[in-house]
């Protein structure tokens, strides 16, 4: 089972993180950091082309220049986030994790398995 469970956690494909690319961004709209809908709106070029964003953030001041990660996909209503504020490492650290909260869960479910079968006999 342990086998099983390894194959499919580290399969292709399995985690995909998101490809980002990193360009810088300015402030045009500032947005008060209170209520849902807390997004700054910023202006940034993008393969020659200027266009407007939702940054995922509030508090800035107009004008203000930052690196932003842009989706690689980034067509239709696009939502940027401050460079850095995306999580990052390669897709092998998430299935591993994965893998390990797997093989812990089994170790725990034999225990328990290994106690109730001592205290029945």
């Amino acid at each position: 089972m342990a086998v099983g469970v390894a194959l499919v956690v580290w399969w292709p494909g399995s985690g995909g993180a998101t490809r980002t690319r990193t360009v810088s961004a300015t402030v045009v709209a500032a947005s008060s950091c209170q209520g849902p809908n807390a997004y700054d709106t910023v202006e940034l070029t993008i393969d020659g082309q200027k266009k407007r964003a939702r940054l995922d953030g509030c508090g800035h001041r107009e004008g203000d220049v930052l690196n932003v990660d842009v989706p690689q996909s980034s067509g239709g209503d696009l939502l940027v986030q401050p460079s850095g504020a995306a999580p990052v490492g390669s897709g092998v650290s998430g299935r591993l994790s994965a893998l390990l909260v797997s093989v812990a869960a089994l170790a725990g479910a034999g225990y328990v398995h290994l106690l109730r079968r001592r205290t029945a006999a």
